[in-house]
C-alpha cells in the first residue's frame, strides 16, 4: 500500500480545501461538545438529524449485527473484512510501546508509555 506525504494527498483530493476543513472543524468540535454534555441523548438527536433514525438503545444487540452481516452480499462482506485490517493496521502504526532492558550489571534503561487523560 503506498504511503502519501501530506502533500500527495492533498493533490489527490482536489475538491479538499483548508477552508472547507476549517469550517468542517468547527462543526466537529460542537458535536463533539454536545455529545460531552449531553451524552447519549445527544448521540439520539444528531442521529435523527442526519441519519433520519431515531433509536432508543445505542447497543446493537449481537444477534441483529450477525443477521444484519448474514445478510450482506460477498462484496460488502470483503469491503467489511478489508476495512478492518486497514483500521488495524492504522492503529498498529500509532500505538507506542514500553520497553525495559536489563545491564548486566542489574541497571534497567527503558521507556514507560502511558496515554494522556487529555492534553
Amino acid at each position: 500500500m503506498k504511503q502519501w506525504t501530506a502533500k500527495e494527498f492533498i493533490h489527490k483530493v482536489p475538491s479538499l480545501r483548508l477552508e472547507d476543513l476549517a469550517d468542517r472543524e468547527e462543526q466537529v468540535k460542537e458535536i463533539i461538545g454536545q455529545v460531552k454534555e449531553n451524552g447519549d441523548q445527544a448521540v439520539r438527536e444528531f442521529t435523527l438529524a442526519f441519519d433520519q433514525q431515531e433509536i432508543d438503545d445505542l447497543k446493537i444487540p449481537e444477534q441483529k449485527m450477525i443477521k444484519a452481516y448474514e445478510n450482506l452480499d460477498d462484496e460488502e462482506k470483503g469491503a467489511l473484512v478489508e476495512a478492518k485490517k486497514r483500521i488495524s493496521a492504522f492503529c498498529e502504526k500509532q500505538r507506542h510501546n514500553s520497553w525495559f532492558d536489563t545491564e548486566d550489571n542489574g541497571s534497567i534503561l527503558g521507556q514507560l508509555v502511558l496515554p494522556l487523560d487529555r492534553v
